[in-house]
């Protein structure tokens, strides 16, 4: 994935229904990597517009 690139998000809370969260932003992720646990990664989206819920 290129960084540094205004993209747009679509979020399904459930997968069986219609409505979902539109966000155009830029994705930030910040990884850790501990010696014997499940390695993670938080990710945030930075927009300068609040997300549009759509429902059908």
């Amino acid at each position: 994935m290129s960084l540094n690139k205004n993209l747009w998000f679509k979020f399904k809370p459930n997968r069986l229904a219609d409505p979902y969260i539109l966000m155009q932003g830029y994705l930030g992720i910040s990884r850790t990597f501990p010696a014997g646990d499940s390695i993670s990664a938080a990710c945030t989206i930075s927009s300068e517009q609040p997300a549009i819920e759509v429902i059908i």
